[in-house]
């Protein structure tokens, strides 16, 4: 998921970016271990550049709700065009 709004980012679609990586956060709050297992530098520069791109409010929006994506639509989010 990191990988795909990655791409995203490269590609200028700085919103589906965004809601990928809220995507992302939702699987990890309902699917991981207490402590996350990978954090680092790759996602903590997209978010920042994100942010940048986006602007925090557009930014905090897209996560949020991504976040509250049904399954179908996370998946039609990662696979869609």
């Amino acid at each position: 998921m990191l990988w795909r709004a990655d791409l995203e980012h490269s590609a200028q679609d700085l919103p589906r970016a965004a809601m990928l990586l809220g995507v992302l956060e939702a699987l990890e709050r309902d699917h991981s271990p207490p402590e996350p297992i990978f954090e680092g530098t790759r996602r903590s520069r997209l978010q920042e550049e994100l942010a940048s791109g986006l602007g925090a409010d557009l930014f905090h929006e897209a996560l949020s709700r991504s976040r509250a994506l049904s399954r179908e639509e996370a998946i039609n989010l990662v696979v869609g065009d």
